[in-house]
């Protein structure tokens, strides 16, 4: 699937629950996920990852690059905690309402 055009990124910024994925091996077994997305000042994004695992709540940080910097809706995303070093996940959006930016 293509990706959206024209992401308005600072727009995007915020709570987004998670509707629907392809889980990396960390999010397996997750239920009423949600994201804080959150635009740092050089461009990257930071990406607070919430959950319910196994009846505990269960928290991902990531931090997010941009790699389209045009249409601004493809990233890599790496974590921060837990730290997994030299893996690198894909970040797609490709589905958005352009208008009122609710799904």
């Amino acid at each position: 699937m293509e990706s959206v055009k024209n992401l308005d990124i600072e727009r995007f910024m915020g709570k987004w629950y998670v509707i629907s994925s392809i889980p990396n091996f960390a999010e397996k077994g997750c239920v009423n996920a949600y994201d804080i997305y959150t635009l740092n000042d050089d461009g990257s994004i930071d990406i607070q990852y919430y959950a319910d695992k196994n009846g505990k709540p269960f928290r991902i940080s990531q931090t997010g690059f941009i790699k389209d910097n045009i249409n601004k809706s493809s990233w890599k995303i790496k974590f921060t905690s837990p730290w997994i070093p030299l893996y690198s996940a894909p970040y797609e959006v490709i589905i958005l309402d352009h208008i009122n930016y609710q799904y």
